[in-house]
């Protein structure tokens, strides 16, 4: 895979009119205005970033955290049999997983819009037409909201989350997906390319470059992005600006389909050869694999030493990740193509059209939600403050809290 190092704005600009009209970027003008965004980086010492909450069981981006372990281990969701809080009514689908952040559920649709609802009431705070599809999930630090959109090019938008007034929007390219922070950066990955923007300007530079298949959303970890491309998973040193290993599979079977989760010192990913991977983040090597009986096209999300893995074999799986051992599994009848979401004690997930609670202990069903109209659920839900929400075709965005 090629690398480019910090690539000025004439050379970016450069690089998208060198390639208008081919697959890769098809055109790059940039909205330069800028945020008021404080100097701080919001990175920890460790480099973990730090969202500034100040409320406990937040949600601000796809997988929950930088490190998509997709477990909030601060609250709880509906544990007993739910109900509807509230439904949003969109102008076209939602399918993909909202962020919440201090009492606000922020989520975009296909109509072009980026909603921002009062978690409590439903209430719309603002509704930021953005002119394209958003079908990618937002993230949220520091008052700002970041949100990949879908059209001809797709674009990353940064917005105001008080208000939904738009800082800026950079153009990219095709396939954006779910913008990842660290530090006064926002990694993305576009068109088989990693992507660098500024988060205050909006500018972009090109990475690296060369996937023939990209991640919904990278994971970082203690300065480290991991993605990959069609058959492999690589480890990116954001210091250093190198690639420190790749995983290449020897089955020459898909590796990114899902995200990967990094925890504890190992990542964890799925794979069409029907396997979990466990891979050393240090090396890259692999330490063990768990295998299903069908690919695995979601990734995995991870709590207190327990992976819990959707398989397209109708199966979640819960695995020890200690004795590489399964704990338990629950069968459906679909297969099984969302990231779950865990709490501290209960798993959700995402069977075709309906929504399941699990208790995390032993994979007992506490209650299972099926929205009203014959349509499958959209994409991977969040949980935040004993609530659930859930994206769905039938034009919804469901809020789900016990009865």
């Amino acid at each position: 895979m090629g690398r480019r190092r910090h690539t000025n704005r004439r050379t970016w600009l450069g690089l998208c009119a060198g390639t208008a009209g081919a697959t890769i970027l098809a055109g790059c003008s940039s909205d330069e205005e800028t945020t008021d965004d404080t100097d701080d980086t919001g990175t920890s010492d460790d480099g973990l970033l730090e969202f500034g909450s100040d409320s406990d069981g937040d949600w601000p981006m796809f997988g929950a955290d930088l490190q998509n372990t997709g477990y909030q281990p601060d609250g709880d969701g509906p544990v007993d049999d739910v109900t509807v809080r509230w439904r949003l009514e969109g102008g076209d689908r939602f399918v993909s997983s909202p962020a919440i952040v201090d009492g606000i559920v922020y989520a975009g649709c296909r109509d072009g819009y980026l909603y921002a609802v009062d978690a409590e009431t439903g209430e719309i705070e603002w509704a930021t037409q953005l002119n394209q599809r958003v079908s990618s999930p937002p993230t949220v630090i520091d008052g700002v909201v970041y949100v990949s959109s879908h059209g001809v090019p797709d674009k990353i938008h940064a917005l105001e989350a008080d208000s939904g007034e738009q800082l800026w929007a950079e153009e990219l390219g095709n396939s954006a997906h779910s913008p990842a922070p660290y530090g006064d950066v926002i990694y993305t990955y576009h068109s088989g390319w990693l992507i660098e923007t500024d988060r205050t300007s909006g500018t972009s530079s090109v990475l690296f470059e060369g996937y023939s298949q990209t991640p919904t959303a990278p994971a970082i970890k203690d300065g480290v992005l991991f993605g990959g491309g069609r058959r492999s998973i690589v480890a990116h040193d954001l210091e250093q600006m190198e690639r420190k290993w790749e995983f290449e599979n020897e089955n020459t079977e898909h590796m990114s389909n899902g995200t990967p989760a990094v925890v504890d010192g190992t990542l964890y990913t799925g794979s069409t050869d029907s396997k979990l991977y466990a891979l050393d983040v240090e090396s890259g090597e692999e330490k063990w694999t768990f295998e299903t009986d069908d690919s695995i096209s979601a990734g995995p999300s991870v709590a207190d030493d327990t992976i819990y893995l959707p398989s397209r074999d109708g199966h979640v799986y819960a695995i020890d990740a200690n004795s590489r051992e399964q704990k338990w599994s629950v069968d459906y009848e679909f297969q099984l193509q969302q990231k779950p979401a865990v709490t501290e004690s209960m798993i959700y997930f995402i069977d075709g059209k309906t929504l399941h609670g699990l208790d995390r202990s032993d994979g007992g069903v506490h209650w299972s939600f099926t929205p009203d109209k014959d349509e499958t659920i959209g994409g991977t839900l969040s949980v935040a403050d004993r609530v659930a929400y859930l994206p769905s075709r039938d034009h919804h965005l469901y809020a789900l809290e016990e009865a």
